[in-house]
């Protein structure tokens, strides 16, 4: 009998990659991945725990996670760390954590082939098209984990890419540190509208959505390029702001203010009859206070994103940020960071259910999920949504309907109502 193995992953896209990285190689060594089995952690004879260490919060998840999947596995089973809390804290991990039959950090070689083993929904995938990152905004400890910026080749990216497609992948999210630093390695300057441009060109009914762009290095030809891909690259973006205080954003070491990301933003809207766009913030770091809180929500207000994502800072050991700013300064303020999240986000979430409303009526394509159990329906999501991050479909199919839908494929559909951050539809 084949050994087996299971893989349990946490964290960001970039991780989910490394783990199906990771699948395939097993896979190519005779193994079997049994992730979709049930009762697959008590079954497998390996046990791998795909770790994130990217805030205090992250790390705490990844030692809970070991310390269950542990208690639940089989006796002869054996139990290994992979990803970014063992890449960052090898040496202490091996001393605390001798439950561990092996310790190992992230891939040293970038590599976005994987084989058919994905552990994203049916229809998409993720490619990664660069490791690591040159920045260094202040609050990050992303590039002492994952080290400097490597691109990988457009050759790895263009062949994973039409391999994906020829096997039914409706979706391809491109993923990085920072898209927008693609290229900058090997030729001194961004060449990610290149590597999309040559994307576009590869045959077959599917569509490029970019996942994180450094908005002090936004490309100035990414519109073009997305307008001239005649629907392959979604106009989608996906852009971490931080925040709207300039005294903040300085320490931060971004390089442009509020005023710059407004008109960022009215660029995107005024190129395209539809856009979509999101960004994160990050809540308590130096120089917060009542006033740039309040700041910053006079920014939600008028930049009326479709959605957004907020954290609080963590003081990460080995950055800019843990110099200039004590663990007393980050308690005092964390009172009124924590009152204020809960504010931004009621305050984001009613933007972004107005902001969906204008899908209300119209005819989109659907990629289908799943099936809701003990339903004739469906979550779904539209091309403008993206899987994992944004919110879902909930798709009604007519009750004479002969044929169940298939997970992975696209059906057209009308929007018929925002449900909170979710839409509503009914199959045509």
């Amino acid at each position: 009998m084949k050994k087996t193995f299971y893989i349990e992953n946490l964290g960001c896209a970039k991780n989910q990659v490394d783990a199906e990285v990771v699948a395939f190689d097993l896979i190519n060594k005779g193994y079997e991945c049994i992730n979709d089995t049930e009762n697959a952690v008590k079954k497998a004879d390996i046990i791998i725990v795909n770790t994130c260490a990217f805030i205090e919060s992250a790390k705490k998840e990844s030692i809970d996670v070991f310390f269950e999947l542990n208690a639940q596995k089989k006796k002869s089973a054996k139990i290994v760390i992979t990803g970014c809390l063992g890449q960052r804290y090898k040496d202490e991990l091996v001393k605390e954590m001798p439950e561990a039959f092996m310790i190992s950090g992230v891939p040293q070689t970038p590599s976005t082939t994987r084989g058919d083993r994905l552990f994203s929904k049916k229809g998409t995938a993720y490619v990664k098209i660069l490791e690591g990152c040159n920045h260094r905004c202040s609050f990050c400890a992303i590039p002492i984990i994952r080290g400097p910026l490597v691109s990988i080749s457009e050759e790895e990216i263009i062949k994973e890419t039409s391999r994906l497609v020829k096997s039914g992948v409706k979706e391809i999210n491109l993923i990085g540190q920072d898209l927008a630093s693609y290229g900058i390695d090997k030729y001194k300057k961004s060449t990610l509208t290149d590597l999309l441009a040559k994307l576009s060109q590869i045959e077959g009914d599917f569509t490029i959505r970019c996942l994180y762009i450094h908005p002090d290095f936004f490309p100035s030809d990414l519109i073009s390029v997305i307008q001239r891909s005649n629907g392959k690259i979604l106009p989608y973006f996906d852009i971490p702001l931080q925040h709207a205080s300039k005294d903040i954003l300085k320490a931060m070491h971004r390089a442009h203010t509020k005023e710059y990301y407004l008109d960022l933003i009215k660029k995107i809207r005024s190129s395209f009859d539809e856009c979509y766009i999101r960004t994160t913030y990050l809540l308590g770091f130096k120089n917060e206070s009542k006033e740039t809180l309040e700041e910053l929500k006079e920014f939600i207000e008028e930049s009326s994103l479709d959605a957004a994502s907020f954290f609080e800072y963590s003081r990460e050991e080995g950055t800019e940020g843990e110099r200039i700013m004590s663990e007393d300064e980050v308690k005092s303020i964390r009172p009124l960071v924590k009152r204020y999240k809960k504010k931004l986000e009621a305050l984001q979430d009613k933007i972004s259910s107005s902001r969906l409303s204008r899908f209300v009526g119209t005819e989109q394509n659907v990629l289908i999920e799943e099936k809701i159990e003990g339903t004739s329906m469906y979550f779904a999501h539209i091309p403008l949504q993206c899987p994992d991050t944004d919110g879902t479909v909930v798709l009604s199919v007519p009750p004479d309907s002969a044929e169940p839908l298939i997970e992975g494929e696209k059906y057209r559909a009308k929007i018929t109502k925002v449900n909170n951050l979710d839409l509503e539809a009914e199959k045509m």
